[in-house]
């Protein structure tokens, strides 16, 4: 007798099954500035200098930023804003990513699906992955600049807002 498969045959180009909820829209970063992303107001709210500074040496494919409270704020904190072009978000949800990582959850991020990684060796601080388009994601990492900081969830906070204003951003220039 010959065997039957259980499963259908399918074609070699047939993708994955996504390991995030589907985006409300498909936002492509390529080509865009990471030091733009954040307005002169949406610096204010969080505490911010008035611009960004670009970050050199980053892997092909990734454009950053950093943006950080002025030095006299008395629990100094900053964001790393990364335009990640050349990997998907969902790299983050493989177990070996999760390696060295205190949590990962999924989130959402002004209704865009999101991985929020939290971490406290060496320093306390908390990453936002934001999907934003196939094989594209929006990266933001807030950390304390001078100590250990407080709790991972203070970094959250921030890395999420600062997540939501650089979307926000994104979706008023389309």
């Amino acid at each position: 007798a010959a065997e039957q498969s259980t499963s259908p045959s399918t074609p070699s180009t047939t993708t994955a099954p996504r390991l995030l909820p589907p985006r409300p829209k498909d936002l492509p970063i390529k080509g865009v500035d990471p030091c733009t992303l954040l307005s002169a107001e949406q610096l204010a709210q969080l505490s911010y200098r008035s611009e960004g500074r670009p970050v050199g040496d980053q892997r092909p494919g990734e454009e950053q930023c950093s943006f950080s409270q002025p030095l006299a704020a008395p629990a100094r904190s900053g964001s790393l804003v990364t335009l990640v072009t050349n990997e998907d978000a969902t790299e983050h949800l493989k177990p070996e990513r999760r390696s060295g990582t205190t949590t990962t959850d999924e989130t959402k991020v002004a209704g865009f699906p999101s991985v929020k990684i939290t971490k406290k060796l060496p320093l306390e601080n908390c990453q936002i992955v934001v999907d934003v388009t196939d094989g594209q994601y929006l990266d933001v990492l807030a950390t304390p600049l001078v100590g250990r900081g407080t709790d991972t969830e203070t970094y959250c906070r921030e890395a999420q807002r600062v997540a939501e204003f650089a979307i926000q951003t994104l979706l008023a220039r389309r």
